[in-house]
């Protein structure tokens, strides 16, 4: 049987191989909500330097790999990603099966995040001249090949200057605000939201 790439999928084809249902209940998606612990001051300063540096590089257009070394792979060293209990894979291929009538699905995943074998948090990256919209059924059809479908499985798309976070349990998924780096502030939350997914999924018995 040949594989269909994910990247060629559409959000709705995403919904119907899958047979996922979004909701929009605010208490489903809790993890990306206040309250949030604090960041240090000295990650204050290096969000900060991200800010300037990419406001710098993005008077030209950024391909996703300049992205992803821009912002994505400090925000995970922020994160505590780049330390123990942690597993960080980057271009994962993933096979999916999809449940209409067993075609299989195959694509990369940019980066991947993960606590033994628990997904803690799927990135995919787009260029910065490019909406994040289209990552959206990419991030969501590759979180629904996660391990363990009982635990949720975060999700992250960004281009760099925008960023969504998407939750996935069972076939039901939710997303959280927009976050942009043009509204002052968004850039923390953004951080605090990593820190607490790793610290929130270290708890959950494997």
């Amino acid at each position: 049987m040949t594989a269909t790439q994910v990247k060629d999928l559409s959000l709705d084809d995403v919904i119907k191989k899958f047979g996922l249902v979004e909701t929009t209940d605010p208490a489903f998606f809790a993890e990306c909500q206040g309250p949030l612990a604090p960041i240090t001051p000295q990650a204050q300063t290096e969000l900060a330097q991200i800010e300037s540096d990419y406001a710098y590089l993005s008077h030209r257009a950024m391909d996703e790999g300049a992205v992803k070394l821009v912002v994505i792979g400090r925000l995970l060293a922020l994160a505590g990603y780049y330390q123990a209990p942690f597993s960080l894979v980057t271009e994962k291929t993933v096979k999916l099966k999809a449940i209409d009538n067993g075609q299989i699905l195959r694509g990369v995943v940019d980066i991947l995040a993960m606590h033994e074998k628990v997904w803690v948090l799927l990135v995919e990256a787009k260029r910065n001249a490019f909406s994040i919209e289209p990552a959206l059924p990419q991030a969501l059809a590759y979180m629904s090949g996660a391990p363990y479908p009982d635990y949720p499985t975060f999700g992250l798309i960004t281009n760099g200057r925008n960023y969504l976070f998407l939750k996935l349990k069972g076939k039901t998924y939710g997303l959280s605000k927009e976050f942009s780096l043009r509204n002052p502030g968004d850039l923390t939350e953004v951080l605090q939201v990593m820190q607490h997914l790793g610290k929130l999924v270290t708890t959950w018995p494997i």
